[in-house]
């Protein structure tokens, strides 16, 4: 759905998709080309690095797009920007956070204006972080966080400036830079610690638990990795148990547990770590299972000055120290309150984990028959959805029968992150060599938490790609010619709609307006036809005037309706004015079964009423335009 903002006193434009994060490149629009007059007919290339921006800036008056050659367009690694729409510039700036090739054209002129981005991956670099007393970086980052920028495939290395023992550990257990195993806690040493590689976007958190209030540290990674050997997406990290650690008698002086209140998940560990002071730890409630410290009633050990247990079972539990506060403080009713009155006890809530794994549904192969290919592209959707969830980090196919986990074909994410409790995937899958005959094609999926799910199967048909003469006397054969079409899907541009100002006469006062073209795109390969509808909210005004949603229509005239390519075209459903309606969605332009595949450029006309005793002001409306599946 695109929602317009329209105003009738002053037009309103759209802000940029996206906002400038470098130096952009400018690519000149023109009249019938990208870049110079010299490339008319040709693909205009530009070449940049991963993270810089492209920005075009028409030339001239006249209407042009920036549009992608297909779906697969998605420079800023997020949402689908690749489409200006029809506009009179300029577009951007986009960044281009990927590596890779991107083609562009106009709509409008597609046999002249063409355009290509080349974006280059920046070799890696080797990032060195100082590590001293009591600070990373530097020393006048004691007590503030240091802060690291690099890119995605840069790997950073801690070096110690110091003899004594410090630590770089994660903020939490989802710190992993590298995609694969947590590589995020350095243990209590002396350096140096890495160096370890970030080949994923993202900011990541470090401090060191010996001095976790002097020491903090922040890597900022823009943009994944894009060379050196990365062969695109793969699986997710599991997330397995973790450890949460207290530290007793912290800060300096205080009789406290830090932090004394927190939540894990059953199967995750805790780690009680004496900072100052003389303490123990004791059971509180329930007092199994039990997780008294060593060394007894407020004396652990020097040579013990930390121990962990875990956590198994789910449930609430507390614990307190047996010299600074006693049993009663402890107590389910009172520990809350205990806590509030910075008394030394401290609470542990144990969730359930996710222990089971995800569903698999909508197996498809194609192409299937298969035929003359040597691999065929699997999709499914892998789907999280117990009670207690994990997103979905892995999916995999096996031919005919299971494997151990972990050994099918990989089946990429087909949104580009493993962020979701429900995953589209799709892969190929190698049929090279076999027979023909019918095979079970087996998917299944992994969830954060490392559970594997059941398979879902599918059916595949290898058919015959015929034979070929033999022998000295040669001969005649046959084979096949085979292309895979993949689904797209449904999108409408709708660019706004202004209208000019209008003085007052006292009298109702008629105007009408067009909006640049408005364009409609079925990718989908179904042939299931489509249409396009309206809502309008009522036109209000600062000074509280209204203008009634009955008195603003909208027709489309056939002639307004242009093929850019593909067949049969759509056709109008509102040949005459007709008034818009906030709730009931209007059909403005629709095409039958069978119609309507490709894409397709209309203007329609709008009119307003404007009554003799409406006052004056700059009004608005908000416009929603849908395109729906069906005629």
């Amino acid at each position: 759905m695109t929602v317009i903002a329209i105003a009738v006193a002053t037009g309103l434009s759209f802000a940029d998709w996206m906002p400038s994060r470098a130096a952009a490149t400018t690519v000149a629009v023109g009249d019938f080309w990208f870049g110079n007059s010299s490339s008319v007919g040709v693909p205009f290339v530009t070449n940049i690095n991963r993270g810089d921006t492209v920005q075009w800036a028409w030339g001239t008056t006249r209407a042009h797009t920036v549009t992608e050659t297909d779906s697969a367009f998605n420079p800023n690694g997020g949402t689908n920007i690749g489409d200006s729409g029809s506009i009179a510039g300029p577009y951007g700036p986009i960044t281009f956070n990927t590596a890779g090739t991107f083609y562009y054209f106009c709509v409008l002129h597609p046999d002249d204006m063409r355009g290509q981005v080349n974006v280059a991956a920046p070799p890696a670099a080797a990032i060195t972080v100082a590590v001293g007393d009591f600070w990373f970086g530097n020393s006048g980052s004691v007590g503030a966080t240091f802060v690291v920028n690099i890119n995605g495939g840069d790997t950073v290395q801690w070096v110690w400036q110091t003899t004594r023992a410090h630590t770089v550990t994660e903020t939490d257990s989802a710190f992993s830079p590298n995609g694969g195993t947590n590589v995020g806690d350095s243990g209590s040493i002396a350096g140096p610690y890495g160096p370890i590689t970030f080949n994923n976007a993202g900011t990541f958190y470090y401090f060191c638990i010996l001095h976790p209030d002097d020491m903090r540290g922040q890597v900022n990674v823009t943009g994944s990795s894009g060379g050196g050997g990365s062969t695109g997406p793969a699986p997710g990290s599991v997330v397995g148990p973790r450890t949460s650690i207290i530290r007793i008698g912290y800060p300096e002086g205080a009789r406290l547990f830090s932090p004394n209140n927190i939540t894990i998940t059953a199967g995750d560990t805790v780690n009680w770590s004496l900072a100052y002071g003389n303490h123990d730890v004791t059971s509180g409630y329930p007092s199994s299972p039990s997780y008294q410290s060593p060394g007894g009633k407020a004396g652990m050990p020097t040579t013990v000055s930390s121990f962990s247990r875990v956590f198994n079972t789910t449930g609430t539990y507390t614990f307190y120290c047996d010299e600074h506060a006693g049993d009663s403080d402890a107590r389910i009713g009172d520990i809350d309150g205990s806590i509030r009155d910075g008394k030394m006890v401290g609470k542990i809530v144990v969730l359930a984990a996710d222990a089971t794994g995800p569903a698999t549904s909508g197996v498809s192969v194609s192409p299937n028959p298969a035929a003359g290919v040597s691999s065929v592209t699997v999709s499914a959707v892998i789907t999280d959805s117990g009670t207690v969830t994990s997103p979905i980090i892995n999916a995999e196919a096996f031919i005919n029968s299971v494997g151990t986990p972990g050994t099918g074909a990989f089946l990429p994410m087909t949104d580009g992150a493993w962020d979701e409790i429900s995953e589209s995937v799709s892969g190929s899958l190698s049929i090279a060599g076999l027979p023909a005959g019918s095979y079970s094609i087996y998917v299944r999926g992994q969830d954060q938490r490392g559970n594997w799910g059941a398979t879902q199967s599918v059916s595949l048909s290898i058919s015959s790609t015929g034979s070929g003469g033999g022998g000295t006397g040669g001969g005649a054969g046959t084979n096949t010619a085979t292309v895979v079409v993949l689904s797209g899907s449904l999108s409408n541009q709708a660019t706004p709609v202004a209208f000019a100002n209008v003085s007052l006469t006292g009298v109702d006062t008629v105007i009408s307006t067009s909006p640049l073209p408005w364009q409609a795109f079925d990718g989908t390969g179904t042939g299931s036809g489509w249409n396009v509808t309206v809502t309008s909210t009522d036109f209000t005004s600062p000074s509280s005037g209204i203008i009634g949603v009955s008195n603003f229509k909208v027709r489309l005239l056939s002639t307004a309706i242009t093929t850019v390519s593909g067949g049969s075209p759509p056709t109008t459903r509102v040949p005459t004015f007709v008034a818009l309606s906030t709730t009931a969605p209007l059909k403005v332009i629709s095409a039958s079964t069978g119609s309507g595949m490709g894409r397709y450029s209309y203007v329609p006309d709008f009119q307003l009423t404007i009554t003799g005793s409406t006052r004056s002001g700059t009004y608005t409306a908000s416009l929603a335009v849908t395109m729906n599946t069906g005629p």
